[in-house]
């Protein structure tokens, strides 16, 4: 052995060690970052449901009691999130705060496959910026982090579909192909939102086998078809079971028809007011990463490896959160994922313009990580009252007013106590939180009432369909939620249900207790405390009311 190959290895081992220590260092920082946002998780576990996790937790627990979705409850959501939910709730327990460890771990999960994704094609370090960027992005109270909306399932399977697709040093095997189309079909089945990012992956695999010269023109159209079986295979067991049980018809109604109709309501002119609002809902809390988001999405031209497929993701986001052109702010989970990937670019980009001194002595990566850190502390520091001091009771009434969320543990705990299993409820508004807490079903299939009062060609024939149910099971009790977001009724609404409604309860159903929902507490009167209280329509209030024995 010559004397400059001795030299050499020396050298060699001595780089192999310092990115080792690197690697462990990544891997550890991410370790921290992780146990940091669990215990927030953890505090903010307790928050009451709102009205999405209702609708997700009471679906799940009819699974779970062996009734399909659209059986006895039906929106136009496509049912894995209410699978999903099922299986949240048999692992970690029927409460909000077993609902929101469930995010917890959904969310960690997320997290590694990301910080896994990036590292790929990046430093450890990156991968960390990414992966830490991604916390506090889907922590963000703009975007309601702390609650368990369908979005945050649609990224864990997205992400894990990706994870499986995206491995540049590896041929991919059918197994792989196959695989990852199981897991964008089930993020599909999540929300329906998730269409375009399956589009991008189908795309990058059509690239991918074109790219491998050895795969014969058949070899690749076996393993697109392969990938497209795996992707429609989730939906069309659901198909299956919902044909079985016989409600094929309102699964394709409620996905398809309804959903279809309720995303061409908006016209463009609502694009401004919508997408600003939840901009400023959104940014202020995390504006410095968003920052480091736009400086990335310039900067990533230069990497040409991923530049193309990341532009497709952000054109496959910008869809995603733009039917019906609602934007709310929960949509934007969906592309937090690749706004935390241009968050890690954009601190490289920082810190590779920095003086050559500061380059040389700390090192582009950990300035990097440094102009990351600024940013994670402008949103700890912005977002601070709902991550460390308030209540999870006062989180939720701070990000969702009036809305009785906090209000339905109570009534529900009532309506319990004074039902037994075979009775039915009534909820006339939109809080299926009520039914899932009380653990009595529903006297009405819909989740909402929103529907109805849309302008929309199916809401009149909604309105006699929820009438007719209520009328003919009779429920024990009945709630009237006198909100207006539990409501969002219009000036062009169809009156036919609110003034039915009305009647049902002045002529069949006796008043038990009232909500009167305050700030900071709301005041709850049961029985004879309740009588002669005086109801204005300023305030915001729930009515119990039971239906007496010759209703």
């Amino acid at each position: 052995m010559s004397k400059r190959q001795k030299q050499e290895i020396p050298a060699a081992a001595s780089t192999l060690t310092a990115a080792q220590r690197t690697e462990r260092t990544a891997w550890a920082g991410l370790a921290v970052a992780i146990l940091v946002v669990a215990l927030i998780r953890i505090r903010l576990a307790p928050a009451p449901l709102e009205r999405d996790e209702g609708e997700y937790a009471y679906a799940g627990q009819l699974i779970l009691q062996g009734v399909l979705p659209f059986v006895e409850v039906y929106n136009m959501k496509m049912p894995g999130i209410y699978a999903a939910y099922a299986v949240v709730l048999a692992l970690f327990g029927q409460t909000p705060f077993g609902i929101h460890i469930g995010l917890l771990v959904v969310n960690v999960l997320s997290t590694v496959l990301l910080f896994a994704i990036v590292r790929r094609y990046m430093d450890p370090i990156a991968s960390l910026i990414a992966a830490v960027s991604f916390l506090c992005f889907t922590l963000n109270s703009g975007v309601l982090g702390a609650f368990a909306h369908a979005t945050h399932f649609v990224v864990f399977f997205g992400l894990a579909g990706f994870c499986v697709l995206l491995r540049p040093a590896k041929v991919l095997r059918w197994y792989d192909v196959l695989g990852a189309g199981l897991l964008f079909g089930c993020a599909f089945m999540m929300k329906q939102h998730a269409a375009p990012f399956v589009a991008v992956a189908g795309g990058y695999l059509f690239w991918r086998l074109r790219a491998e010269a050895k795969n014969s023109v058949g070899v690749r159209a076996a393993l697109l078809t392969l990938f497209l079986a795996g992707v429609f295979l989730p939906f069309l067991v659901t198909c299956g079971a919902m044909w079985g049980a016989g409600v094929f018809d309102k699964f394709w109604f409620w996905t398809f028809e309804y959903a279809g109709a309720y995303v061409s309501k908006n016209p463009f002119a609502r694009i401004p007011r919508n997408f600003g609002g939840t901009l400023v809902e959104m940014v202020p809390a995390v504006f410095f990463l968003w920052c480091l988001s736009l400086v990335g999405f310039g900067a990533m031209w230069k990497r040409r490896r991923v530049s193309i497929f990341l532009l497709a993701c952000a054109v496959a986001g910008a869809l995603a959160i733009s039917p019906g052109f609602y934007f709310r702010q929960h949509y934007f989970v969906l592309v937090l994922p690749l706004a935390s990937v241009l968050a890690a670019l954009g601190a490289e980009w920082i810190a590779g313009r920095a003086p050559l001194a500061f380059r040389k002595q700390a090192g582009v990566p950990a300035m990097a990580l440094m102009v990351a850190a600024v940013a994670w502390a402008q949103y700890a520091l912005a977002d601070r009252a709902y991550l460390f001091t308030r209540s999870p009771v006062e989180v939720s009434r701070a990000l969702y007013g009036a809305n009785p969320f906090p209000e339905s543990i109570e009534i529900a705990r009532y309506l319990h106590d004074n039902t037994t299993p075979e009775d039915r409820i009534a909820i006339i508004g939109s809080e299926p939180q009520l039914s899932f807490y009380s653990q009595r079903r529903s006297a009405s299939g819909f989740a909402y009432i929103y529907p109805l009062m849309e302008e929309q060609r199916f809401a009149s024939q909604m309105q006699q369909q929820m009438i007719e149910e209520i009328e003919s099971r009779k429920p024990k009790y009945v709630v009237l939620v006198m909100v207006q977001s539990s409501w969002s009724a219009s000036q062009n609404s169809d009156p036919t249900f609110f003034n039915w409604a009305q009647d049902y309860i002045n002529k069949r159903c006796d008043r038990v207790g009232v909500v009167k929902i305050g700030f900071p507490e709301s005041t709850f009167y049961w029985g004879d405390a309740q009588k002669g209280i005086s109801l204005v329509a300023a305030q915001p209030w729930v009515g119990i009311f039971r239906l007496r024995e010759s209703g």
